[in-house]
């Protein structure tokens, strides 16, 4: 591991709680095979994996330190604008495509990157995870990534449902947007 990559790595371990700090660990180890898997710099994907939820564990403080307004926003989801925020001030993360995959990965969005998508999978399959439908997550992504994305969307979605939720429209779009894609082949 590269000596600034470690570093933020004890960083985050000092900033996160140890639960939430395996499941960043889990999703950087997913990323990175998503990664190599699917043609996109590993060193970026374990980057963003490791940031996704820097900001989870103190959202509300950390968005009025950017001057961030995100009460409108569900609470599951507010902290990844915010982490985007986080990573660039306080870990000096200047990659617009690692602060992007951060920013969409709990609602997703229009034109998602490979590195987006992979942010926004490994965090929901990574191997600390568990809940219905996971495998079938798994054996769609393992045919294309766009499978991957819309199994987890459409799981997701049904979880919702079944919640009384509703889906964010970014994740609405993000879904016609891919559906799109793969009829146009």
């Amino acid at each position: 591991m590269p000596e600034d990559l470690r570093a933020t790595v004890e960083h985050l371990k000092a900033e996160l709680k140890p639960k939430r700090f395996a499941h960043t660990m889990g999703v950087a180890r997913c990323a990175a095979v998503l990664a190599q898997r699917y043609g996109v710099d590993p060193a970026k994907a374990r980057l963003a994996a490791f940031l996704h939820d820097c900001a989870k564990d103190n959202t509300a403080e950390l968005a009025r330190l950017y001057g961030l307004r995100v009460e409108d926003s569900p609470e599951p989801i507010r902290h990844a604008p915010v982490g985007a925020a986080h990573a660039k001030w306080a870990y000096g993360i200047t990659d617009r495509e690692v602060l992007q995959a951060i920013s969409l990965h709990t609602v997703c969005g229009s034109n998602m990157t490979a590195l987006d998508k992979i942010i926004y999978l490994a965090d929901k399959i990574e191997p600390g995870r568990s809940y219905a439908g996971m495998e079938e997550i798994r054996q769609a992504m393992a045919r294309s990534l766009n499978e991957g994305m819309l199994s987890c969307i459409d799981h997701t979605a049904a979880y919702l449902t079944k919640t009384g939720q509703r889906m964010h429209p970014a994740t609405i779009a993000a879904r016609e947007e891919i559906q799109n894609q793969q009829k146009r082949g």
